[in-house]
């Protein structure tokens, strides 16, 4: 099973350096394949070079044009390859247990 974890971003590099961690976290903890994919819209933050710096496992989708919320996530998904998806804003700090809890409700009957 393949779990694509999907964030838009709009100049969110502190965002996603506060709570990239908590993500990782809770997919190791799950002990699921994962991809993680960032949906970059236009920042003008250096986002996209912090990631690449500090992230080169996560896969880096830029926008040619800013799309807003809702395309910028429609762009991403058409990136995604698992079999589930988890759609998260890059605010979002995640509990160790949350991706496992949820992907539960999934595989169990």
């Amino acid at each position: 099973m393949l779990l694509s974890v999907l964030i838009p971003n709009y100049n969110g590099k502190e965002l996603l350096k506060k709570n990239i961690p908590s993500i990782q976290a809770a997919l190791e903890y799950a002990r699921v394949s994962h991809e993680i994919i960032i949906v970059d819209d236009c920042s003008t933050d250096s986002s996209i070079k912090f990631l690449k710096q500090n992230y080169p496992d996560i896969k880096v989708v830029k926008n040619d044009v800013n799309l807003g919320f809702s395309k910028t996530c429609n762009h991403g998904i058409s990136h995604c390859k698992g079999k589930y998806l988890l759609l998260l804003n890059s605010d979002i700090e995640l509990t160790p247990t949350y991706i496992q809890i949820c992907l539960s409700h999934f595989t169990n009957d």
